[in-house]
């Protein structure tokens, strides 16, 4: 039972912005991908979710192509949390997380998709504002309750079928608390049996918090392995462009990446561009 990319190669018009990648996600685990702006974290991701088409390779999931899932079958095993969600209608926090139980009514919502909701606002941290209006919470706020909506959506095991997590970005609007907590939680439904891919900037996050870390580069697996094999000083500059060193964290077990920085200076930096455009 897992959710696997088997040499999937997604096109955007004429560009290849995923190439041949492979990838397995196991119950159980946490797999992080990493990579600069562009290298298509995000398009692999859509792919695996089957909101866009792949041009070779295939997506399983559960022993099956993902294509021979009702969408309905998806949704009830399978939570995905975009990189931005956009929704301007009044909508109050606990109708927010109670999409998430769309998949599973039979009808209309029970007492028990309400406890679901409530106790998904709660590991998100949004449990407080569940009758204010989603349109006038801040970026994190709103963040935090698509997370909550999420997390509603796959909170109860199954025998059947394992519970698949995808979030793409999950931490980008929020404070450094909410970071971690975010990807604890994350790393929580993980420890009871659900598989969680995570698209992350931060790869001491991705450190912290995942079992794997895939690193692409211009749409392809520049690397894959647990953290300490990935996160060396030689991958991460080949991948991102930028020295940087890494050391032992002073207290988990996990590496601690330290950006070294560039070297090139704001005068400097005008100088060539002001000359560029003379």
């Amino acid at each position: 039972m897992t959710l696997e990319a088997r040499n999937l190669t997604v096109t955007l018009g004429k560009t290849v912005v995923v190439d041949s990648v492979s990838l397995k996600i196991e119950p159980g685990e946490v797999v992080a991908v990493v990579g600069a702006n562009g290298a298509g974290k995000s398009s692999l991701l859509k792919a695996l979710c089957g909101d866009i088409q792949a041009a070779h390779g295939e997506v399983w999931m559960n022993g099956k192509p993902l294509a021979h899932w009702k969408p309905i079958e998806r949704a009830r095993m399978r939570g995905v949390l975009p990189q931005s969600s956009v929704l301007s209608f009044p909508f109050t926090v606990l109708e927010i997380a109670l999409m998430g139980r769309a998949p599973h009514l039979k009808g209309v919502e029970s007492p028990h998709d309400y406890a679901i909701a409530n106790a998904a606002l709660e590991a998100a941290e949004v449990l407080h504002l569940q009758e204010r209006l989603y349109p006038t919470l801040s970026g994190g706020e709103r963040q935090r309750v698509q997370f909550a909506r999420v997390l509603a959506q796959i909170w109860e095991s199954s025998d059947e079928h394992p519970r698949y997590l995808l979030v793409d970005e999950p931490t980008s609007s929020l404070d450094l608390a909410h970071q971690h907590r975010t990807l604890a939680v994350a790393r929580h439904f993980a420890d009871e049996g659900t598989a969680v891919l995570a698209i992350l900037h931060d790869l001491n996050l991705a450190a912290q918090y995942a079992d794997r870390i895939l690193v692409m580069k211009a749409g392809k697996s520049a690397a894959e392995g647990t953290p300490k094999a990935v996160l060396t000083p030689d991958i991460i500059e080949a991948a991102f462009g930028i020295a940087v060193m890494v050391m032992t964290h002073p207290t988990l077990d996990c590496p601690l990446v330290v950006p070294i920085g560039g070297d090139v200076s704001l005068p400097s930096l005008v100088s060539s561009t002001i000359s560029r455009h003379n």
